[in-house]
């Protein structure tokens, strides 16, 4: 290949690499749209069975909507912070005393494998 045909040809092969990248793009969002569909309608699902269990209690005079907000801020702070969210405690790790999260399997400090059986894990 001479000169004047690999300088066109560069060109041609940069555009195929990046209709390449777009459509693994693509195809990436494609993915994320379809995940993010699964999670709404499982939200939606978990939402009306909520709402079902509270008309129950509140049908039968077992709790009322203002109880039921209580202990669900009561449970929110659990964590310490009052944010719509239950988030598990971080503990020390046993080998360097820093925090170790709920849901690390080793410490991100210096590298300790947390006990079997110690936190939440998953």
């Amino acid at each position: 290949m001479d000169f004047f045909s690999a300088f066109l040809f560069r060109p041609y092969q940069r555009v195929a690499h990046l209709e390449y990248g777009l459509s693994r793009q693509a195809s990436t969002a494609s993915t994320l749209q379809w995940e993010l569909e699964k999670t709404q309608h499982q939200l939606n699902k978990t939402m009306l069975a909520v709402e079902a269990l509270v008309e129950i209690l509140c049908d039968r005079d077992i709790l009322t909507r203002d109880e039921i907000l209580a202990r669900i801020a009561e449970i929110d702070l659990r964590d310490g912070q009052l944010d719509g969210q239950m988030t598990p405690e971080a503990t020390a790790c046993n080998s360097c005393q820093r925090p170790l999260g709920a849901k690390m399997e080793k410490c991100i400090y210096c590298g300790a494998v947390r006990p079997p059986g110690s936190g939440v894990v998953g």
